[in-house]
């Protein structure tokens, strides 16, 4: 199946499902699921269900209802996720909040991460602050108190 792209200059709601490269310039709502191979936010983007998307790039708002499954994930921005985060790679500059838990395999964190549940990576590293409600779990943890307090319920990892 062909997969088409939307581009959004100004505001408006849409409709979701499978997508090419979405492109928010402005404001827009999906109001449904959403499946991408690209999902650019630099204004403020909404979706109302999960999303699916092998690349995700925030530079203003987004407000993710449901759960996120990705590939790459780089917030410059502020991003929420209502649901659980899957993401294999994230570079965090800005603001993540994840209401469920968190897996990956890298973690990026420059920015703030809030996870109100566990975290559970390859590799984290942290420059930033971080506060985990639960359990952060890595192979590898790098982490540099630089910016605010961070936080994690209990901390697991080998290095």
């Amino acid at each position: 199946m062909e997969r088409t792209n939307l581009t959004i200059n100004g505001s408006g709601s849409y409709g979701g499902g499978l997508y090419g490269k979405v492109k928010v310039n402005g404001e827009a709502k999906v109001t449904d699921h959403l499946d991408c191979l690209l999902y650019s936010i630099r204004g403020k983007g909404q979706v109302m269900g999960n999303t699916k998307v092998e690349t995700l790039s925030v530079f203003g708002e987004a407000d993710l209802n449901g759960d996120l499954q990705a590939n790459k994930v780089s917030v410059f921005g502020n991003c929420n996720v209502a649901g659980e985060g899957d993401i294999k790679n994230s570079v965090i500059r800005g603001s993540f909040k994840i209401d469920e838990k968190y897996n990956g395999e890298r973690a990026e964190i420059k920015g703030e991460l809030i996870v109100k549940s566990d975290v559970e990576v390859e590799s984290f590293i942290s420059k930033g602050h971080f506060h985990i409600d639960g359990l952060l779990n890595a192979e590898e943890i790098d982490i540099s108190l630089r910016h605010g307090k961070s936080y994690a319920g209990e901390i697991g990892g080998k290095k």
